[in-house]
């Protein structure tokens, strides 16, 4: 059977299509967290105190009277979503806890949650199950993972893809698949009502965990993860 050199044609322009589509579906978008090791902490003989030496312990009086809000999770979400070739996936987590705090100048000093891995969830059954497994999350080695923020600042270089600035940058340290970093990621935080909402969206190579499973090998699993933070925290 001969094919026309139209037909022909048709068919390479729709194959073209068909594999910009799959292109443009497989990409994981958002600021990219940066990603360093937790600092150490080491113990020092005491030193005599300083005005400049009592500044510091001040602020960790201030962050110890903070008031502690805890999360109202039919409200709140933590969510994610995973790439590869042939498309992506969404996913989360059903069962965590979380903690926004507040000092008494009504502004955010800290924001910590943590996670039961056997609840997570995605679009396929399959694919959640696998997730627990020892090639991902290994939920049975690892049954909890947590994030301690270490610092909660004003202001932000990133913006989202509509081009709006987020409102302040958190740093802390997130423990996941038995490994601890320090991330330093964008924010959107809102305190001025009757509950504090915080919010972040942001990328993070998952390898830095060491989650390394690659997938098929004509369909990899992109390395690049985003991950959805969203907390809503009644001020009574």
């Amino acid at each position: 059977m001969k094919i026309s050199k139209n037909v022909l044609g048709a068919l390479v322009a729709l194959s073209f299509a068909g594999v910009t589509l799959t292109a443009c579906d497989n990409e994981v978008k958002g600021p990219k967290a940066e990603v360093s090791e937790p600092e150490k902490v080491e113990e020092k003989a005491e030193a005599p105190k300083t005005e400049e030496a009592e500044k510091p312990a001040a602020a960790a009086e201030e962050k110890a009277a903070a008031k502690e809000l805890a999360i109202n999770k039919e409200a709140s979400k933590i969510e994610f979503t995973g790439a590869k070739i042939t498309g992506k996936h969404d996913g989360g987590f059903k069962d965590f806890d979380g903690k926004i705090m507040v000092g008494e100048d009504g502004k955010v000093q800290g924001v910590n949650f943590t996670v039961n891995t056997k609840s997570v969830f995605t679009d396929q059954e399959k694919l959640t199950g696998h997730l627990q497994s020892a090639d991902f999350f290994d939920v049975e080695k690892f049954p909890e993972a947590k994030f301690e923020s270490t610092s909660v600042k004003e202001g932000s270089d990133a913006k989202t893809e509509d081009g709006k600035a987020y409102s302040h940058t958190v740093e802390g340290n997130m423990t996941l698949h038995g490994i601890t970093k320090k991330l330093a990621f964008p924010a959107h935080i809102d305190a001025s009502g009757d509950k504090v909402v915080a919010s972040t969206d942001f990328v993070i190579d998952r390898s830095t965990f060491d989650i390394v499973y690659k997938g098929k090998p004509d369909d990899l699993i992109k390395q690049e993860v985003q991950l959805r933070v969203n907390f809503e925290a009644p001020k009574q």
